[in-house]
């Protein structure tokens, strides 16, 4: 009987494919957004929001950052920590995904003004989103299912 409640224990506390999601991206992206700070710490906008003076303002030397872009990071990244073990990780899931894509949508037909960015962080941003919607989609509605 102790074996059975212990199996029965394990099952419940698997995590689901859009609660994995909420905090792989939250780790990486709290992670991104602290890195961030160390390459440009700046609050510029619009045409110097990536190349602030005395700012390098990419991080790998490949995705550009801003103080605006590395608090959203950070910001983004702490609530999907906060909303990973939820019993509604797969809303927010498929919301943080979507949220992720029309960012990615306006910045491509607005341009980047606040947040800094180029090709390569839209590609990070439709992964994220892509994976975020994905998770969401494969996540069963109820654990008892």
């Amino acid at each position: 009987m102790t074996t059975n409640v212990r199996a029965a224990h394990r099952t419940s506390r698997r995590r689901t494919p859009a609660q994995w999601y909420l905090l792989v991206s939250g780790v990486f992206v709290t992670l991104w957004g602290i890195a961030g700070f160390f390459v440009n710490s700046s609050f510029t906008s619009g045409v110097h929001a990536v190349h602030a003076p005395g700012n390098h303002g990419l991080i790998l030397g490949v995705f550009a950052t801003n103080g605006w872009h590395n608090v959203v990071a950070l910001t983004l990244g702490g609530v999907a920590l906060l909303l990973h073990g939820s019993s509604a990780a797969k809303g927010h899931a498929a919301g943080l995904g979507a949220g992720y894509l029309a960012f990615t949508v306006s910045t491509a037909m607005a341009g980047h003004f606040l947040l800094a960015g180029n090709l390569a962080n839209d590609i990070v941003h439709v992964l994220l989103a892509v994976t975020g919607v994905g998770a969401a989609i494969v996540t069963r509605t109820s654990r008892a299912d």
